[in-house]
């Protein structure tokens, strides 16, 4: 038996395999085995809260036999003493210094690394309509 506990404001990734959903929980309630959950972006997007068991909340993608798990969702981030803001892109709790700045933007909900890895997809875009506008 392993000493992990799931508790509010942990982020978890599913472990379905080609499915990218992410949840933040935001309540628990252990005498009926629910935890309350919502996706991390739910600000910006029209994603519901809901309710989803405990025993599909898992610490890693892995069974006790070593075997990928197909099912569920697996341990990603928790906020800690430092780190205690959301990046709105990875999902993972980032130390204030960790988060991208931009000059008269008061509160940034993304971190540096994803800033470049958005940058570089937003040129790619703007490169592929370009071509296709020349066609």
């Amino acid at each position: 038996m392993s000493d992990f506990t799931v508790s509010v404001y942990q982020t978890y990734v599913s472990c379905a395999p080609g499915r990218r959903t992410w949840l933040y929980i935001s309540s628990i309630n252990r005498t009926t085995g629910k935890a309350g959950v919502t996706d991390p972006n739910s600000i910006y997007t029209n994603y519901r809260p809901r309710t989803i068991n405990l025993t599909q909340l898992h610490s890693s993608g892995r069974t006790r036999s070593g075997k990928e798990r197909r099912s569920g969702y697996r341990f990603l981030s928790q906020p800690s003493d430092t780190a205690v803001h959301l990046c709105r892109h990875c999902f993972h709790y980032k130390k204030p210094e960790e988060l991208h700045q931009e000059p008269g933007v008061i509160h940034s909900d993304i971190c540096v690394p994803c800033k470049a890895e958005v940058a570089e997809l937003m040129k790619q875009i703007c490169q592929n309509r370009a071509l296709m506008l020349e066609d």
